[in-house]
């Protein structure tokens, strides 16, 4: 049981990798200053990376393998 409710162990590793695959790519300190000081380019970049991998672990069967071919700035 997970705040969302009764998640199956599938979705809660789908999340996990998402979050870690994000907080690889962009650090908890790199966004903070992303969002702090960065350009608007480098915020839009950011947030298409986030929002893409979010849709992944979203997806109805997410493949790890696909995970990795969302590169910054790009899904």
């Amino acid at each position: 049981m997970t705040t969302r409710g009764l998640e199956s162990p599938a979705q809660i590793r789908a999340r996990d990798l998402c979050s870690a695959y994000i907080e690889r790519t962009y650090p908890v300190y790199m966004q903070l200053n992303i969002l702090r000081s960065g350009t608007k380019d480098e915020k839009a970049k950011m947030d298409a990376f986030i929002d893409a991998c979010r849709a992944w672990s979203n997806g109805t069967n997410p493949d790890p393998a696909n995970l990795q071919k969302i590169v910054s700035g790009a899904a």
